[in-house]
C-alpha cells in the first residue's frame, strides 16, 4: 500500500490527512497523483510505503508541459532528526477487520510516532521534527542462539537492523544521521523469556554498532517499555527498564549520549489492544500525545 501525501508545504502536508490518498497499485501500473483540477502554484509531494511488507520501484514521474518537479528543501540542523526503531506496535499493525480487529486506514501513519509528529506541527507554537522508521512485525531487540532458531524465536533487532531486509543477512549500513533515537522494542522478548542481563547486553552492543554508523550524531536514546501482552505475566524487563539508561549513558568510544525512558505504557492494559498487545487505533491517538509532549519536553527546553 502507498500513500500520497500533498500539501502546499511540507509542514502542511504532514499536519493534516484530509487531502492524503492511498493506493494498492498492481506492478506496471500509472497512479495519478493530481486531476487536472489542479493549480497550486507550489504543491509538496511524498509517495510513502504504509504497509508491512511491501516493495516499491518507482519508474518514472510524469508532468504537463507546465509543470516542473524539484526536489525537496535539505533538512537544516535546527530540526531534530529521530530515527524509530521498533516492532508491529510502532508499524501500527494488528488484526484485520475480518478477524475482529479494525480498519487502519494510513496504516503506519496511524501510529504513534506519526501521530506525535502531526500533534507538534498542530500546537500553538507549530514544531517540526523528521522522522526515519525502521520497524518489523514480530522482532525481538535480542538476537537468538541457534537452539532458539530452532525453537521458533525471533530474528533480533541488534542483527536485522543492519541487513537489506529481514529477509536478507547481505550487510547494509543505512546512510542515516539522526539526532535522537526511540526504540520500541522488548515487547516480543519479553513474550519470549529473555534476560535482562541478555537484553542489556545487546543493547549496548547494538547502539555502539549503530553510533558507529550514523557518524556520531546520535545525542539522546529514548527506551519504550515493553507493552502490555495477553500472552505472558512477565514483566522482568519493564521492571528492568531504569537499570537500562546507565548502561546507555556509559559512554561508547568517548561518545556520551543521554538515554531517557519515555514511558508510554504506563495505565496500559488488555483492554487497551484489539487482540491482546496491539493497541487500538485510538489508544496509539493518546500514547502520540504522550509522545508528542514527551518530545517537546526533551527537543525543546
Amino acid at each position: 500500500m502507498l500513500a500520497i501525501i500533498t500539501g502546499p508545504t511540507e509542514e502542511a502536508a504532514l499536519r493534516e490527512s484530509s487531502s492524503w490518498k492511498t493506493f494498492d497499485p498492481e506492478p506496471g501500473s500509472e497512479v495519478v497523483i493530481f486531476d487536472g483540477q489542479a493549480n497550486q502554484e507550489n504543491t509538496f509531494v511524498r509517495l510513502a510505503v504504509i504497509d508491512w511488507a511491501s516493495k516499491f520501484e518507482l519508474e518514472a514521474l510524469v508532468v504537463d508541459d507546465k509543470a516542473s518537479i524539484e526536489p525537496s528543501p535539505f533538512r537544516t540542523s535546527a530540526t531534530p532528526q529521530i530515527l524509530v526503531i521498533g516492532d508491529s506496535i510502532s508499524c501500527g499493525m494488528a488484526i484485520s477487520p475480518e478477524q475482529g480487529g479494525e480498519p487502519v486506514p494510513f496504516g503506519v501513519l496511524d501510529a504513534f510516532p506519526f501521530v506525535a509528529q502531526r500533534l507538534l506541527l498542530k500546537g500553538e507554537m507549530p514544531k517540526k521534527v523528521d522522522l526515519e522508521f525502521i520497524g518489523y512485525p514480530g522482532m525481538n531487540l535480542v538476537p537468538p542462539t541457534e537452539q532458539e532458531k530452532v525453537k521458533g524465536f525471533p530474528t533480533g533487532m541488534a542483527d536485522a537492523f543492519f541487513w537489506t531486509s529481514p529477509w536478507s543477512k547481505e550487510i547494509f549500513s543505512p546512510l542515516l544521521s539522526p539526532t535522537v533515537v526511540l526504540i520500541e522494542l522488548g515487547t516480543n522478548d519479553q513474550a519470549f523469556d529473555i534476560s535482562k542481563e541478555r537484553f542489556g547486553a545487546a543493547l549496548s552492543e547494538f547502539m555502539d554498532k549503530l553510533i558507529k554508523s550514523s557518524n556520531n550524531s546520535i545525542r539522546q536514546v529514548w527506551l519504550v517499555p515493553p507493552f502490555p501482552d495477553a500472552d505472558t505475566d512477565n514483566r522482568e524487563l519493564n521492571i528492568a527498564m531504569p537499570s537500562f539508561i546507565p548502561l546507555l549513558e556509559a559512554g561508547f568510544d568517548g561518545v556520551q549520549i543521554t538515554g531517557k525512558l519515555c514511558n508510554l505504557v504506563e495505565g496500559l492494559t488488555i483492554e487497551d489492544t484489539v487482540d491482546g498487545v496491539h493497541p487500538s487505533l485510538g489508544v496509539h491517538k493518546n500514547i502520540g500525545r504522550k509522545l508528542m509532549e514527551f518530545m517537546a519536553c526533551n527537543l525543546y527546553e
